[in-house]
């Protein structure tokens, strides 16, 4: 352990903030959202109505496969001929 180097990865870990860098209030914030960009994240993945769940989940709701990147849907080389 080298204590007398403050740079190293093995020094004494030590903050220049004092007390507790969040509080009860912000740390409830910032888990809030967290949870909603989480929530977004998997309803645009994964839902294809319904995203503010007004109605009870059902599984015409649910995409029916889940596509390529973007959510494009990939054509063969036969569809894209004239």
């Amino acid at each position: 352990m080298d204590e007398n180097n403050p740079l190293s990865a093995y020094g004494r870990a030590r903050s220049s903030i004092a007390g507790s860098p969040l509080g009860p209030e912000d740390l409830a914030r910032v888990d809030a959202f967290w949870r909603a960009c989480n929530y977004l994240a998997l309803g645009m993945i994964y839902l294809r109505d319904n995203p503010l769940l007004h109605e009870p989940l059902a599984p015409e709701h649910l995409k029916s496969r889940l596509l390529g990147h973007w959510g494009r849907v990939r054509r063969s080389r036969s569809s894209t001929r004239t």
